[in-house]
């Protein structure tokens, strides 16, 4: 078997891996032990990765916050074991799976292998060794996920002509589906890779931030149109009695915004109370932070029903269904950083796989996102949010060590002599359709840039040392 061919398989076995799990005192996947018995190359991995270093350091403050807040609120054993194994795990698994796609050979192959073994694995997982939550909905808690993934996996291997017209088509059934069987979380997410793939033949070069704006702009309108008409079609009954009941629980003054997550009511009002040291591992609050939350949550209409009482308010921990801000109460003002260069990081990811026409990746990217924000940071969103962080962190390690104003304007530098070679970037493909004379033109602006004779280069030497790739084989990670 080729090096490169069993590359691709461990690819597909480090996504499945991420949702076969082990009962090791909590679940933890077969892709987490394997990145815990490789942690020192896991680390190096992320470590030459362009913006690794960052997150080691960050991942190394969230570590030491949980250390002084357990210092000052000591918490229950189980609880802070689980809160230092998770920092571990998430960071040594985005480790491994950069280790697993680092290699620029056959580079596209890879991450669509892992993405492939990351979907399937999902819907494996589901029958081997299920979530507690999965009983409940089977499609909400991984089975929906995974099926838009293998169909986005699939819809990518059509021609480019069938892809311009199909693929919005399946997006807009996906998005339609999901609403139909009240999974929003997943038609919100199909919804913004709908608007990706429609506004993506607008992008041109040099209007990145209007065309950020634009997308930002349609995501919120769209998640605003998604959500009226979720609810007027569950408070009508389309949806079925239980979505019809669900929505009644969580209508009030300010909508599903809210009502849909009252637990980061009790979050927010945890943070406000210690917003730099935070509650420790246990995130034990005293009665007094749940009822100014419970107080709001009535002055705005929201019913508190059986549920909410059992969940959020009767248990004296706080129910953490926010990354961030579950982070943010357990370690304090320390976790911030990791998970703001985190975000940063996914939103770079989202814009490249936009370029690309990576419909798949960005479903991925969105999701993790999504996770970061809106979701606890358990076994089913950890390895998730690990392989969202190395396709981020592997995609700006492998096209802006070049540069990016290289790669706008359709070339990539290859060696440290000048040579360049057309860019793998589709926008490059518009230079063939220019007029003569401005094809002309656009060559001899590119000839005076690359030029080694040209003055400005020979003043910013450093500055073109940075944009100019190693050679191959100098690290895991760079370019």
């Amino acid at each position: 078997m080729t090096a490169a061919r069993t590359g691709l398989l461990g690819a597909v076995g480090a996504g499945a891996g991420l949702w076969l799990f082990v009962p090791l005192g909590g679940r933890i996947s077969l892709t987490e032990i394997a990145a815990v018995l490789l942690a020192p190359p896991c680390l190096v991995a992320v470590a030459r990765c362009r913006r690794g270093p960052a997150l080691l350091v960050t991942a190394g403050c969230w570590f030491a916050g949980l250390v002084v807040s357990q210092l000052v609120l000591p918490g229950p054993a189980a609880a802070v074991v689980r809160a230092f194994a998770t920092v571990v795990a998430l960071v040594v698994a985005t480790g491994l799976l950069c280790l697993v796609l680092a290699p620029r050979d056959r580079e596209a192959d890879r991450r669509r292998a892992v993405l492939l073994g990351f979907a399937w694995g999902q819907l494996v997982g589901l029958f081997v060794t299920p979530a507690a939550a999965a009983g409940l909905d089977l499609w909400k808690f991984g089975g929906g996920q995974a099926v838009t993934l293998v169909v986005l996996l699939a819809a990518e291997r059509f021609s480019a002509h069938s892809r311009r017209y199909a693929l919005p088509v399946v997006l807009l059934v996906l998005t339609a589906g999901h609403l139909a069987v009240g999974s929003r979380i997943l038609a919100l997410v199909t919804f913004v890779a709908l608007l990706g793939t429609l506004l993506a033949p607008l992008s041109r070069r040099r209007l990145g931030r209007a065309r950020a704006v634009l997308l930002a702009g349609a995501v919120v309108a769209g998640a605003l149109v998604l959500q009226q008409a979720y609810t007027t079609l569950a408070t009508s009954g389309a949806l079925g009695a239980e979505q019809q009941i669900k929505v009644g629980f969580q209508d009030g003054d300010l909508g599903l915004l809210v009502g849909g997550r009252k637990d980061f009511v009790f979050l927010l009002a945890a943070v406000s109370e210690r917003p730099v040291l935070g509650w420790g591992p246990g995130a034990v609050v005293p009665p007094e932070v749940k009822a100014e939350a419970v107080s709001w949550l009535r002055s705005h209409d929201y019913p508190l029903e059986a549920y909410d009482v059992l969940t959020f308010v009767r248990p004296a921990t706080l129910f953490l269904h926010s990354t961030v801000l579950g982070s943010w109460v357990t370690a304090g003002l320390a976790a911030l950083p990791f998970w703001l260069l985190a975000m940063v990081l996914l939103c770079g990811g989202i814009v490249r796989a936009l370029r690309r026409g990576g419909i798949a990746e960005l479903f991925v990217l969105v999701m993790a996102l999504w996770h970061v924000l809106f979701s606890p940071l358990g076994d089913t969103t950890r390895g998730h949010i690990a392989l969202a962080l190395a396709l981020a962190l592997t995609a700006v390690a492998h096209r802006d060590g070049g540069g990016d104003d290289d790669a706008r304007d359709g070339v990539t530098l290859r060696g440290a002599h000048g040579t360049a070679e057309p860019s793998a970037d589709p926008e490059s493909a518009q230079s063939q359709h220019r007029p003569d004379g401005e094809q002309h033109a656009h060559r001899g602006l590119v000839t005076a840039r690359l030029s080694g004779q040209h003055q400005q280069l020979g003043h910013h030497d450093e500055e073109r040392r940075e944009q100019v790739p190693p050679e191959r084989g100098h690290g895991v990670g760079e370019p």
